[in-house]
């Protein structure tokens, strides 16, 4: 398993914070499967976009779906640069579709999604002209497989942007993650930090530190904490997580900020694990804020799959200045 990214719906209250771009799409409180935020549409088809750091030839989204039977349901569109390369649907007699532009490239036997209830989709791609294919998974079962396919329509076999939609207004999602492969049926939890932790070297705007980064939305300037000194990182102890979960596929840093400097800057998320600070990938920080992420598929502690809901909770969370 690859996972690139999760969206972290608990973090923010404001969806343009957490996808590159959004269309009609609000944050419903309290209505994901387990209690937390999910993604709602303000209008039929609303959506969310992420861009990936890099194209991929192959790629894998997932999203946990409650909606209606009322408009068909664009779920995943894969996207070159912002023109649709192909599509996966949910159809109004719960079929599945593969779509190219107008050709279906294949669908599932109907009644395979159940509309009113919660249902887990993944759909994994590979994009190119000749050799594409399309496997769709409905809680963990596969409904749809297909190779041999033209999933291709700009010049490139590859994408660089996931489009995810609950389709009708009344739908909603949560749980999204995408990735190079198949993920399976996961929850996305978010937890806060709660205390300082190992480092504190950002100068507070106020108060403690943790305290400037523990809010939910976001505040942005009204409490912060700043650095103009690269090299320099603050670490936070965070929430345990809510369950004990039977395994644990990744842990994600999720980090809002932006340049205060004259010229350029840059940060990067860490995650402490025993005494190893792991730093994710470096970010460019413009003078707006922007939030960014780096996912750990291992314990940076024992260089191996995490163990527990322990290990997880022992790690502290935080942020590097690069530059």
């Amino acid at each position: 398993m690859s996972l690139l990214g999760m969206i972290g719906l608990d973090l923010d209250t404001n969806p343009a914070n957490l996808f590159s771009t959004i269309s009609n799409l609000t944050i419903q409180a309290g209505s994901g499967r387990s209690s937390g935020n999910a993604i709602k549409p303000s209008v039929n088809g609303g959506s969310g976009t992420i861009t990936l750091a890099a194209n991929q030839a192959t790629l894998a989204a997932a999203m946990a779906l409650n909606t209606v039977a009322t408009i068909v349901v664009t779920l995943f569109n894969f996207l070159d640069s912002g023109t649709s390369q192909m599509f996966v649907r949910v159809n109004l007699d719960g079929s599945i579709s593969a779509v190219r532009g107008s050709t279906v490239l294949g669908s599932s036997a109907p009644g395979e999604f159940v509309f009113g209830i919660y249902q887990h989709v993944e759909a994994l791609v590979t994009i190119n002209n000749t050799t594409g294919a399309v496997q769709v998974w409905v809680n963990s079962v596969s409904v749809l497989n297909l190779t041999g396919q033209n999933t291709r329509q700009s010049a490139n076999n590859s994408a660089s942007q996931i489009q995810f939609s609950p389709g009708a207004a009344a739908g909603i999602g949560c749980d999204i993650t995408y990735g190079t492969t198949q993920a399976g049926d996961l929850r996305v939890e978010c937890v806060m930090p709660n205390g300082p932790g190992a480092h504190t070297q950002f100068t507070p705007s106020a108060g403690a530190n943790w305290q400037n980064v523990d809010e939910v939305p976001p505040d942005d300037d009204t409490t912060h904490n700043d650095s103009s000194t690269a090299g320099q990182l603050d670490t936070f102890v965070h929430a345990a997580l809510a369950g004990i979960p039977s395994s644990i596929a990744a842990v994600a840093v999720q980090v809002r900020g932006r340049n205060t400097t004259t010229g350029s800057a840059s940060m990067a998320p860490v995650l402490r694990s025993g005494t190893t600070d792991s730093v994710g990938t470096t970010v460019a920080q413009n003078t707006t804020y922007g939030d960014f992420q780096s996912v750990y598929l291992t314990d940076p502690n024992t260089g191996s799959a995490w163990a527990s809901a322990a290990a997880v909770n022992a790690t502290e969370i935080g942020y590097k200045k690069i530059a």
